[in-house]
């Protein structure tokens, strides 16, 4: 199998942090590099003391106001984690409301407003998501199980085996990678409330729950609630979000090279 990455500059994977931690964000790494594209990640956290060291390339440690670390990506990927302070958007913390990290969220959002001024294509996942729509104006249900209507959405962790059921906005660049219905796994207790005009609607749970949205004023910009990186091995589906991301990223970097030549 040709394992030369199909794009030449490496797409930049967020870190995920414990306890004031760095943590390595291995599933989406591993899922970008299987859909042809190197990785790079970027946390504002160091490693634990004895950790194994980073592959060459990551940044760690970085300045949360800090989005150098994009510099020569081809794209960016903002992985799944703890919950937004609501501060961000203006809400009283809820009761269920945890693992919140406001030096996380300011790093993330720091990146997210480079890559959408370049255009650079983005790919959101579960707290990724919440975020994109957070940064855009919009705001969370911060405890989807308040409602008892609702189905379990808060799994144990990201698994592998599907637990329910989205149905997919026909021609959006979800269903171009899904299909319109797809079986997908779940690790969430918040979702989006409040979604803004600059995001569109595509995707849903059969209770209702927003499970994708797209952002029409850029080239490629999807958020997903579901956790497909720890489906990519085992589900075709699942691993063509990472493709078409793969694919975006390429695109946005020939744009670049032809700007250069023409410059």
């Amino acid at each position: 199998m040709d394992t030369t990455p199909r794009v030449g500059g490496p797409i930049a994977v967020v870190g995920q942090w414990r306890k004031g931690l760095a943590r390595l964000p291995v599933p989406y790494v591993h899922a970008v590099e299987l859909a042809g594209a190197r990785t790079r990640v970027l946390s504002t956290f160091d490693l634990p003391p004895g950790s194994e060291a980073p592959a060459e390339g990551d940044l760690l440690g970085l300045d949360p106001l800090d989005a150098s670390g994009l510099d020569g990506c081809s794209g960016l990927l903002l992985p799944g984690g703890g919950d937004i302070d609501p501060e961000w958007y203006g809400c009283e913390r809820h009761p269920r409301t945890h693992n919140v990290s406001h030096r996380r969220d300011r790093f993330e959002l720091t990146l997210l407003a480079k890559a959408l001024e370049q255009d650079m294509p983005v790919l959101a996942i579960c707290h990724g998501m919440q975020l994109l729509n957070v940064h855009l104006g919009g705001t969370l249900e911060q405890h989807l199980a308040d409602d008892e209507k609702r189905i379990e959405h808060d799994r144990d962790m990201p698994r592998a085996e599907p637990v329910h059921e989205v149905t997919v906005e026909k021609d959006s660049i979800l269903s171009r990678a899904v299909g319109e219905a797809a079986s997908v796994n779940s690790h969430h207790h918040q979702g989006l409330c409040v979604v803004p005009d600059t995001l569109k609607k595509v995707a849903w749970s059969e209770d209702g729950v927003l499970e994708g949205v797209e952002a029409p004023g850029y080239t490629w910009v999807v958020g997903v609630q579901w956790h497909p990186e720890a489906m990519a091995d085992t589900d075709e589906g699942q691993k063509h979000i990472f493709e078409r991301f793969v694919d975006a990223a390429a695109a946005f970097e020939q744009r670049h090279l032809r700007h250069a030549r023409s410059a």
